[in-house]
This record gives C-alpha cells, sequence and structure tokens, in this order.
C-alpha cells in the first residue's frame, strides 16, 4: 500500500473513533445537582436571610435521625411551635436530584413530627428544612446516611 492509500486509511479510522466517542459521550447521563439550579442561585438571597433568622433563635428545632429504625425526628420548642404556620422538609439527594423527596410539616401536639426514611436509597443525604413562624421564614439542614 502507498503512503496515499495509508493517509485514507487513517482519516477513516479517525472519523470512525471520532464517531464512537461523540456517540458515547451523547448517552452519558448527567445529573445536575439541582434541575431548577439557576432559579435557586437567584433566590439564595432570601436563603441567606432565612439562615440569619434561624441563628438568631434562642431555642432552634432539633432533627434528630436515628440510623437504626431509618426514622428522622422533628421537634420544634414549645415557644416556636406555637407560633408555627407551614413549613416542608427537602430531602435532598446530592448525588441524584430526581431521588429528591419534599414533605410538608404537620407537628402534633408536643410540636413533633416523624419521618420514615425506609423508603429512601441507601447512601448520603440531606435534609433541608423550611419554615414559617410568626411573620418570619426560617431554614436549617443536617446531613444524614443512610
Amino acid at each position: 500500500m502507498n503512503w496515499g492509500a495509508r493517509i485514507v486509511v487513517a482519516f477513516i479510522v479517525f472519523g470512525i473513533i471520532m464517531g464512537i466517542l461523540i456517540t458515547i459521550s451523547f448517552n452519558q447521563e448527567i445529573n445536575l445537582v439541582a434541575e431548577d439550579y439557576y432559579k435557586q442561585e437567584i433566590e439564595y438571597d432570601s436563603q441567606i436571610e432565612k439562615q440569619k433568622n434561624t441563628a438568631s433563635l434562642q431555642s432552634r428545632p432539633i432533627l434528630d435521625y436515628d440510623a437504626q429504625q431509618k426514622v428522622l425526628s422533628l421537634s420544634f420548642p414549645s415557644e416556636l411551635s406555637m407560633e408555627f404556620k407551614e413549613g416542608e422538609i427537602h430531602f435532598f439527594r446530592p448525588s441524584d436530584y430526581k431521588m429528591d423527596k419534599k414533605v410538608r410539616i404537620g407537628l402534633d401536639d408536643q410540636g413533633k413530627q416523624y419521618f420514615d426514611l425506609n423508603s429512601l436509597e441507601t447512601g448520603l443525604w440531606e435534609a433541608k428544612m423550611t419554615w414559617q413562624s410568626g411573620d418570619k421564614e426560617y431554614y436549617l439542614k443536617k446531613k444524614i446516611i443512610i
């Protein structure tokens, strides 16, 4: 085979390899941290305000995870539970946003609520809690390894 034919074969092999690599790269699944990432970035200032409100509290809600029973317990201090209006816990999976789960907070008479986490996959999770008491909004976060 002469050198001209070798150059043509080299270009054809290069083209085939590039085609395979492009096909593989387009078939890769890319998980973003959150589906609405840009919207969350815009709202970040209000998030900082919620964190400041939480830091200013004398007694904060307690998120406690029982690894044996896979139950997360939420306990509100009595002074906060009296003013509690509404809230939500976002079970956030950093590795795959499709597994995320949001649950409304519904406190009992003692200011407690229990969340069964048996339905969640094992691994790292974050419980991101937002709630409103009085005229202020608050935010609390806890890492959980299931």
